[in-house]
């Protein structure tokens, strides 16, 4: 089976995204599939649901060996700033049911917001100059599967509640993203939001990429990114009542889940 790059996306706050991803991935590590998180939210609450917040601590920690400790952070600044020698660490999940044993997680850091102000679209993707910056994460998953000696059937990236560098970044590297929303007034308008963005950021990599492969003709990695799939959305986080004997939305919630529905085929498909 050919790997599967996931984000899971929405640019409203407080809409399970961190909650699912877990779900998602344990699920998959229970049918014998290999799957790796990378915490790419600034925020980082998936690295401390996962491994706990004592040893997220010490993954920030550096010294002179580890000079940008043990987190995402060990790869990115190094690549990014041409440094020698970039370093990937892989945590396992705090919780030693089996299924945990498919399971890798790349913790996150506070640093990447800083690293988003390394990221400039205007010339790093509309100009094609540093388009490969864009596809850090791309590199980091080959750099790690060499290394490791691991082949992942899944990659899934938490993403912070935004429209910013970071989130385009993971974009540019997904096969597909899910889009969470629960039952509140604003899940279908911001569903009807990441309609209008999101094609923005595919025409910038567009013509980013007209521009580099002019000089760069057989560079497939370029050529195959930047192509994110809407792989469906997730209603989550709504009151439930049991009706003849199965699960059923209340009323209210029925109703802007309809809302939903309505602005995905409307807003988000097109």
């Amino acid at each position: 089976m050919t790997k599967k790059v996931i984000s899971i996306f929405n640019n409203k706050g407080g809409v399970g995204k961190t909650n699912i991803i877990w779900n998602l991935g344990i699920a998959l590590a229970d049918k014998a599939k290999k799957v790796l998180f990378i915490d790419f939210d600034p925020q980082c609450n998936l690295s401390i649901a996962v491994i706990g917040y004592e040893e997220f601590e010490k993954c920030l920690e550096n010294d002179e060996s580890f000079p940008f400790g043990k987190t995402i952070r060990s790869y990115i600044q190094p690549y990014i700033q041409s440094l020698e020698n970039p370093k990937v660490f892989l945590k396992r999940p705090k919780y030693k049911n089996l299924y945990c044993e498919n399971i890798h997680i790349i913790p996150g850091d506070f640093w990447l917001n800083t690293f988003a102000d390394y990221l400039n679209v205007g010339s790093d993707v509309n100009g094609g100059n540093g388009i490969h910056r864009f596809l850090v994460i791309e590199s980091l998953i080959k750099k790690i599967e060499e290394e490791k000696n691991v082949n992942y059937d899944y990659v899934l990236i938490d993403l912070a509640p935004s429209f910013n560098t970071l989130v385009r970044l993971a974009l540019y590297c997904s096969d597909y993203f899910l889009v969470p929303c629960t039952a509140d007034l604003f899940s279908a308008y911001c569903v009807g939001l990441i309609g209008e963005v999101l094609p923005s950021f595919i025409d910038d990599w567009i013509q980013g990429k007209r521009k580099y492969l002019k000089s760069n003709q057989y560079d497939k990695l370029v050529s195959n990114k930047g192509k994110p799939k809407f792989g469906g959305w997730i209603f989550n986080g709504f009151d439930t009542r049991v009706k003849k004997g199965a699960i059923d939305k209340i009323a209210a919630d029925k109703a802007q889940f309809n809302k939903v529905i309505d602005s995905v085929e409307n807003n988000l498909l097109p």
